[in-house]
């Protein structure tokens, strides 16, 4: 398990590019025979396609050619007897129905909602007395980032929806990547828990919290023996307040005991350190 760079940079995923903006007039050419109103029609539902957000696994071309097969009754048989959410793409996720101001997205429904909460609350200790933001991501079963063809899309809505946070900083973050076990034809999935980290943040923890400190807690914690122990949903918990713990502490080399670790993240006990700690935050300091 490897602690990422931020799976919600642009270097990840690129810059947005609306998908009607590659057509040339030369591909949208229909046949000659082709009456106008059947042109328009594709026009129509290209655009309403566009607005909805993404064509899915529709190009614009192709959609074209089907309505120039099917004709305009075709097309609004298909917007009747359809919503538009299948032509849109299908099993986008549905963050409006989170409200807004989730910190803890779970789609794969692995924590139970007192987990979720314990981690809302020491999240918000966090970023009251801390710079940084932390969050935990769960995708549905089978749309994690082993799925190249729908994880950009669930990475960007990801993103939309936590900067709609007032206090949302993407160069301060750190994602907690809970992607639970699966197995099926043979095959069992590896780690369940990653971090992202967003590169200008690595940069500001230099000499403070190590590198591979995040990956260090993930290995720990996604152990196939405390998986087994504690539960997937035990293990991501676990995961998230050592990381929470660190991030508050504000020096971090090694994953901290899991007592101490609780204590911090929910608040009951204030930061202190150790003399070498104090030390490697002072050195950090005069680095900068």
């Amino acid at each position: 398990m490897v602690a990422r760079r931020g799976i919600f940079s642009r270097t990840m995923l690129g810059s947005a590019t609306h998908p009607c903006i590659p057509l040339s007039a030369r591909s949208l050419r229909a046949p000659r025979q082709e009456s106008r109103l059947r042109i328009f029609a594709g026009f129509a539902l290209c655009l309403a396609a566009c607005r909805a957000g993404e064509l899915g696994a529709f190009s614009v071309v192709s959609m074209l050619g089907w309505v120039a097969r099917r004709g305009v009754a075709g097309l609004l048989l298909s917007i009747v007897g359809q919503p538009l959410a299948a032509v849109a793409g299908p099993g986008d996720l549905d963050l409006s129905s989170l409200g807004a101001g989730r910190k803890v997205v779970d789609f794969a429904n692995v924590l139970s909602s007192s987990q979720e909460s314990a981690l809302e609350k020491a999240i918000g200790v966090l970023e009251e007395g801390t710079p940084y933001r932390f969050r935990v991501f769960s995708p549905p079963p089978g749309r994690g980032p082993e799925n190249t063809a729908q994880w950009p899309r669930d990475v960007k809505a990801l993103r939309e929806y936590w900067a709609e946070d007032a206090k949302w900083d993407p160069q301060s973050v750190v994602v907690l990547l809970a992607n639970p076990r699966f197995q099926g034809r043979g095959r069992t999935s590896s780690n369940p828990i990653s971090f992202s980290v967003a590169s200008k943040l690595t940069e500001r923890l230099q000499y403070r919290i190590a590198s591979d400190t995040f990956t260090k807690i993930g290995n720990k914690f996604g152990d196939s023996g405390y998986v087994a122990a504690v539960g997937e949903d035990g293990a991501i918990v676990a995961a998230a307040l050592n990381a929470i713990a660190c991030l508050r502490k504000g020096v971090c080399m090694q994953p901290l005991p899991e007592a101490e670790a609780e204590a911090l993240a929910m608040g009951a006990q204030m930061p202190s350190l150790t003399p070498d700690e104090a030390s490697a935050l002072s050195r950090a300091r005069a680095k900068k």
